[in-house]
């Protein structure tokens, strides 16, 4: 799997832990202290995702990054 593959399966797992009425868009701004604008782009993986942004999400999120 690509690197954009695996951004795009990292969201996706994040969106599942999410509570149906939390915007994922808006938990990443959130959490990252970015635009929404920003979070979409990284979501979308028209961004890459750094690593510090990826620790600060699984930490946050409780995800093993070895999954």
């Amino acid at each position: 799997m690509d690197s954009a593959g695996i951004q795009q399966t990292f969201f996706r797992h994040i969106k599942g832990l999410l509570p149906p009425h939390i915007s994922l868009a808006d938990a990443i701004a959130d959490l990252l202290q970015i635009s929404t604008d920003s979070a979409y782009r990284r979501i979308r993986a028209e961004k890459t995702i750094s690593i510090e942004e990826m620790k600060i999400l699984a930490t946050h999120f409780k995800i093993s990054l070895d999954q």
